[in-house]
């Protein structure tokens, strides 16, 4: 599978000037025709969980039937109870259009946060 690497999207509003404020970054990686990968580095907390969900439903949004949606979140240290709620309100996005959802690259301490919530089954979770 070849990777093209979109550029770097700060802050996931689409303003590539716009930094959260604890230095997380999303980057989103079109990895085939019917792909999309978005990348989380740093934490998913109160400030950038609604960020990575505004980001993630514009995705999805822009995707046809089909579409692979991936999240990975090899690089995300601390998964909070809003950013739960981001990655499932996108799982439920993606059904509703048609596209599959997915979470890889999970840390031991993330997928004890998905495991306790219970949702790791939803988000079709693979983890690091």
């Amino acid at each position: 599978m070849r990777e093209e690497r979109a550029p770097m999207v700060n802050g996931l509003d689409g303003d590539r000037a716009s930094h959260p404020s604890d230095g997380s970054r999303f980057d989103v990686v079109d990895v085939a025709a019917q792909a999309v990968m978005v990348r989380v580095v740093g934490d998913l907390d109160l400030v950038t969980a609604p960020q990575l969900a505004t980001h993630l439903r514009r995705r999805i949004e822009s995707q046809p039937a089909g579409t692979a949606v991936v999240v990975d979140l090899d690089e995300c240290g601390f998964l909070g109870s809003k950013g739960v709620a981001a990655l499932m309100t996108a799982a439920e996005d993606a059904a509703a259009r048609g596209c599959t959802f997915s979470v890889i690259g999970c840390r031991p301490i993330v997928l004890r946060v998905l495991d306790i919530t219970g949702v790791r089954d939803a988000l079709n979770v693979t983890p690091a």
